[in-house]
């Protein structure tokens, strides 16, 4: 730009930046607008590089932030991988020997299997231990009778042959034998006759073994209490003789201190009358009441 200005505006200008001297205006304006101009492209050429720098920075910062990143992601990354292995591996180790997965035991199996010697025993067990232990049955031997008497339907007062009643106990004695009667329900008489056996105290009574005569025929009860009276012998056992011995066994051993042989029908005899006979008579039980 290179107009030439009015002479009073060059004056006035000149005084301002020149010192009030006004000679030679038109060229120096000149000058001064070329100064100008080259500020002006030094402001240009200030702002590109800023501009550049200021691109640069950017740059600079997003390769930070990628550089940043970079390691987080390959971190995460290997996370990742490890464990997935040890998902692996422990699918492997802790599975049975086939392969397939094994269900994890409840709690209270898995505390049961660590402690095996706490482990609790079954319902059946269990039962049977808290059940109190029958006392051992003694053993049954043969018992002792301390007196023998002969027993009516009045008791020892209306006996048969009363004297000869100890003799029972042993066929080398004689033995004893009943009164004769026309018929074998005792002529209807009475309802029936025996002996009193007095074991001496209370004791267990598993069977009675008595020897009868060689006639068949004979009925006979064993009954057995704990008082020499009619009421208090209760029946226990009963047989049929065929001759010779006859054992009387209780469905269970019974606990008694007297044991009545009683004959509710009696055999025939050689003379054509009815009569009953005892050539021994044993006991076995036990001494012990159980």
């Amino acid at each position: 730009m290179s107009a030439v200005l009015p002479r009073a505006v060059c004056s006035k200008a000149v005084q301002t930046f020149w010192g009030g001297n006004a000679r030679g205006c038109p060229g120096k304006l000149g000058g001064a607008a070329a100064e100008l101009r080259r500020a002006g492209a030094d402001l240009r050429r200030a702002g590109a590089d800023l501009r550049r720098a200021g691109t640069g920075a950017i740059a600079r910062i997003s390769r930070l932030r990628t550089a940043d990143q970079g390691p987080s992601r390959i971190i995460g990354a290997v996370a990742i991988i490890l464990a997935a292995l040890i998902l692996i591996l422990y699918g492997i180790f802790s599975g049975p020997a086939h392969g397939s997965a094994r269900p994890a035991a409840p709690p209270q199996h898995r505390a049961q299997a660590s402690h095996p010697a706490t482990r609790p025993t079954s319902a059946p067990a269990r039962r049977q231990s808290a059940r109190p232990k029958a006392a051992a049955r003694p053993q049954a031997a043969a018992l002792r009778p301390t007196a023998v008497a002969a027993f009516g339907p009045g008791g020892t007062a209306d006996g048969d042959n009363g004297q000869r009643a100890g003799q029972a106990l042993s066929a080398r004695a004689g033995g004893w034998h009943t009164n004769w009667y026309t018929t074998a329900r005792f002529g209807g008489l009475k309802g029936g006759t025996g002996l009193l056996v007095d074991m001496g105290r209370v004791v267990t009574v598993s069977r009675t073994v008595i020897r009868l005569g060689p006639a068949a025929g004979a009925v006979v009860q064993l009954r057995a209490g704990s008082a020499a009276t009619p009421a208090a012998l209760r029946l226990v056992a009963a047989g049929r003789g065929r001759g010779g011995s006859l054992m009387l066994a209780p469905s269970a051993p019974v606990r008694a201190r007297y044991l009545l042989i009683w004959f509710t029908r009696l055999p025939p005899d050689r003379s054509g009358t009815y009569q009953a006979t005892v050539s021994g008579i044993s006991v076995t039980g036990s001494a012990t009441p159980s």
